[in-house]
């Protein structure tokens, strides 16, 4: 008999990454995976399935731990611009 993982069905597809994401060191994104625009993915994450648009997540399957508010305001002088809407 074949083992499970070799009767596993075998999917691919195209690998789509919005605008302005951040990826931790280590992160993974398997096939057919889309990542919304602005997305922040945690260190040694693994992308299964597709994420919305500006949200944050981690996790081996990466689950989404929060949603990000757009920036309404320039940042100050010296603050990060990591995900910031340009004025």
């Amino acid at each position: 008999p074949l083992a499970a993982r070799e009767q596993a069905r075998v999917t691919s597809g195209p690998i789509r990454i919005g605008d302005r994401c951040l990826f931790g060191m280590g992160a993974m994104v398997l096939d057919g995976v889309e990542v919304g625009e602005g997305t922040i993915v945690g260190a040694g994450s693994i992308l299964v399935r597709s994420v919305p648009a500006r949200a944050v997540v981690a996790g081996s399957p990466a689950r989404v731990l929060r949603m990000r508010e757009p920036a309404t305001t320039p940042p100050e002088e010296g603050e990060a611009n990591i995900g910031r809407e340009r004025p």
